[in-house]
């Protein structure tokens, strides 16, 4: 299963788009669980997040 752990900005929008498309041109990306972070409220630099992506950049896969 692929985690996509992702906000409601630009850059996150970019990477959702391109996961929609490749499921409507039917490629086998398999499970994605989408995971929404407040970059408002900092949860971005949150542990299990951090051990993800150390940059603690969205989006991230």
């Amino acid at each position: 299963m692929m985690e996509f752990w992702t906000s409601p900005t630009p850059n996150g929008w970019k990477v959702s788009i391109m996961l929609e498309e490749l499921i409507e041109a039917d490629v086998d990306i398999g499970e994605v669980d989408i995971r929404i972070i407040d970059l408002i409220q900092g949860e971005q630099f949150a542990e299990d997040f951090v051990e993800r992506n150390p940059n603690t950049r969205i989006p991230t896969l």
